[in-house]
């Protein structure tokens, strides 16, 4: 197929919130892994009769699907290669594969059935794939212009709840569409119990109007989940805030536990001129001084010995949720970057002490350290007199 890039609207991801980006290459790879094992069952021969082979690639039944043989057909031939929004050569075709993926689900669309998932963790993987290709279809299509798009994106919001990547990229798009009549609709959605689709919906409240309902859960989603994207979400571009209240959100937010969320308040509340550099800087400082030594350890993280590429817990630490714990080290490392940036941009000298000790010390590969060796050179370079 001829891939061409037909950019409309961009699905923001937040957020921010699953994933890092070792995180990300890690599910991308899966994701190639699983489509190009169904790809190549699709074409590979069959050690059967040549009759029973026929029948077999011409119609290989999901019971119950409510896609015709056309439809399957149609997304085979497409391939379901959704690495970016370049797979489609256009918002027609993004739209055509759009409705398949809206009338039935990973478990119905044969393509993603092909071969049968052999565990319980293969089809949750598989599930997520489905999730995030309706999310990249939706991110070719412009709601103000598309209806038919715009009506899809409200479909999945009504009808695809256990599939959050789709639910998060459809709240977007009616953020984007700018239509307040889907406000009662977009209420409901902020009650999901994924925190991301919840501050995604959230976000479209404040944007249309609806600040009164979006407030508390952006406030709830900074304190309790930690998510600096809803204290971006208050705001519509630097120091420019979208309803005067979402201030006392992010002066609380100088005091939540979460680091990231911590230096995001910093950084918006410094950008519209609500605190002073000084403040700003002995905030920061004291956010780096926190950070600047932990480790994968701190949190009872360790490599599997038997795999330097993935993460479990040490053996006497007692963690069961090593995914949930390793967020929070991510979120960490995410928030000792963005404080080493706020400091180079501030020009601290009083910065310039701790910035070194990390130059030195932090220099095991980026896994390990919260704060990495490469961003405080960076940042000393800065402020002892380079060029950024």
């Amino acid at each position: 197929m001829k891939k061409s890039i037909i950019p409309v609207i961009a699905i923001i991801v937040t957020i921010f919130l699953f994933t890092s980006c070792q995180k990300a290459k890690e599910s991308e790879g899966k994701k190639e892994a699983i489509q190009q094992t169904q790809k190549e069952a699709l074409k590979q021969p069959s050690a059967i009769s040549p009759e029973i082979q026929t029948k077999q690639e011409t119609s290989i039944e999901i019971k119950d699907s409510p896609l015709t043989e056309e439809e399957q057909k149609e997304f085979e031939k497409f391939g379901g290669d959704w690495m970016s929004p370049n797979v489609f050569k256009n918002e027609k075709q993004a739209i055509k594969i759009l409705k398949i993926l809206v009338k039935g689900d990973h478990m119905t669309i044969r393509w993603f059935q092909t071969p049968p998932p052999t565990s319980e963790e293969e089809q949750q993987r598989i599930k997520k794939i489905y999730s995030d290709d309706i999310a990249t279809a939706l991110s070719v299509i412009n709601p103000k212009t598309n209806r038919e798009g715009f009506n899809l994106a409200i479909e999945i919001l009504k009808k695809k709840k256990d599939y959050p990547e789709a639910m998060v990229a459809a709240a977007i798009v009616l953020k984007v569409a700018q239509d307040k009549s889907e406000i009662p609709l977009l209420r409901e959605v902020a009650k999901h119990p994924n925190p991301t689709v919840r501050l995604q919906a959230a976000g479209a409240l404040i944007m249309l109007g609806d600040a009164d309902t979006a407030l508390p859960i952006l406030n709830e989603l900074a304190e309790k989940e930690g998510l600096s994207g809803a204290l971006y979400l208050l705001f519509t571009g630097p120091g420019k805030i979208t309803d005067e209240r979402g201030y006392s959100i992010v002066e609380k937010a100088l005091k939540y536990p979460g680091a990231e969320v911590r230096i995001s308040a910093v950084k918006l509340l410094l950008e519209s001129k609500k605190i002073t550099k000084e403040k700003a800087e002995e905030i920061a400082l004291g956010i780096l001084k926190e950070l600047k030594d932990k480790t994968l350890k701190d949190y009872g993280l360790m490599r599997d010995p038997k795999n330097i590429y993935a993460i479990v817990s040490i053996p006497a630490s007692g963690i069961v949720d090593v995914e949930g714990v390793q967020q929070r080290h991510h979120s960490n490392s995410r928030a000792c970057e963005y404080t080493i940036s706020l400091l180079a941009t501030l020009r601290s000298k009083k910065a310039i002490p701790i910035l070194r000790s990390i130059e030195k010390s932090n220099t095991e590969d980026e896994a390990w350290y919260n704060c990495k060796d490469n961003n405080a050179r960076d940042a000393l370079h800065v402020i002892e007199g380079g060029k950024k």
